[in-house]
């Protein structure tokens, strides 16, 4: 499974999974930080998960 964070522009702002987890429920946190651990303004941000060959997009608004 991996899921990641994307400015608008397409820029990869943060990986928040990337690797194989058993079936079943599971969660993942973006502490609204980049790849650096440094906070991201608001905006609108990308959401992508990817598992089981599936892909899943959502928007997301980020307001501090």
């Amino acid at each position: 499974m991996k899921v990641r964070i994307y400015d608008v522009r397409g820029r990869l702002v943060a990986t928040l999974a990337d690797a194989v987890y058993a079936a079943g429920n599971h969660s993942v946190v973006w502490q609204s930080t980049d790849r650096n651990g440094a906070p991201v303004p608001s905006g609108i941000y990308i959401c992508r998960l990817e598992a089981g060959g599936e892909r899943l997009t959502r928007k997301i608004l980020l307001v501090r």
